[in-house]
């Protein structure tokens, strides 16, 4: 029978021949994937996420661009939350390192999504020189996001806010620029500051990645906090805050890897 051009058999067909229809998901518009613009997605998910019983022993970019993260010496066991991304608790080490993950540090762009409902998520993620005692942290302090180097010779803060939020820090010879959006918002507000010579000179050179601490050694509890780390976008070679190109390409990739959740 042919109703409107469809053909409707009154037969029954084996399980094999039938052809199931599955939706596809609309793209996100304005959304491009992270690697286009040669950024290293760490996405706290699926088979990126390698476990050991309920430990997290290992975390693998996507597609293999950049170092995998594994745990740091200090690490006392971390895992997943219930509703995804990587699980940090206060005052417990699960932090993990992807070692010599910047080569040189002249110009580089770190982004992390999380969520810390008491806005106390601490360490976020550090960039740690092996030759030098100073290094750089982006952290989650009392509501207030912090980018700044141990030695405090620079550093810009701006408040947190509730909720899943993407935090990004650049680093441009020995400046830094900090800022934040909403899931599905765009980087409006960036804070600067001036550069540090002395920064720039303990940054040359290779620095390891640490997310969720500073370093390998079990340090001091009170900068580990309480967070949930879906997503971290890195650009080696790109301070990503300093045009509004290069906002306008941080946030096309922010909306392709919240897609990604869809």
């Amino acid at each position: 029978m042919e109703e409107d051009g469809a053909i409707f058999l009154d037969l029954e067909l084996p399980e094999g021949a039938l052809l199931r229809w599955e939706p596809v998901a609309e793209p996100v518009p304005g959304a491009e994937h992270p690697n286009t613009y040669g950024a290293v997605w760490y996405a706290a998910r699926g088979e990126a996420i390698a476990r050991d019983g309920g430990a997290v022993i290992g975390w693998t970019p996507e597609n293999g661009l950049g170092i995998p993260a594994v745990p740091v010496t200090a690490n006392a066991g971390g895992g997943l939350s219930d509703g995804g991304g990587l699980r940090f608790e206060r005052e417990v080490n699960a932090g993990l390192v992807a070692e010599n993950a910047l080569v040189d540090a002249r110009h580089f762009t770190v982004a992390v999504r999380f969520e810390s409902p008491e806005h106390e998520a601490r360490t976020l993620v550090t960039l740690n020189p092996g030759a030098h005692d100073n290094y750089l942290f982006l952290s989650e302090k009392e509501g207030t996001l912090i980018w700044e180097d141990e030695d405090a010779t620079a550093g810009v803060r701006m408040p947190s806010r509730a909720g899943a939020q993407w935090v990004a820090a650049s680093y441009a010879l020995g400046a830094l620029s900090l800022s934040r959006a909403d899931e599905g918002g765009d980087f409006e507000d960036v804070q600067s500051g001036p550069a540090s010579l002395s920064l720039a000179a303990a940054m040359a050179g290779a620095s390891d990645l640490f997310i969720g601490c500073r370093s390998h050694r079990k340090g001091i509890v009170k900068t580990l906090g309480a967070s949930v780390i879906h997503d971290i976008l890195f650009w080696i070679d790109a301070d990503c805050l300093a045009t509004p190109e290069g906002r306008g390409m941080l946030t096309a990739a922010c909306r392709h890897v919240e897609g990604a959740d869809a």
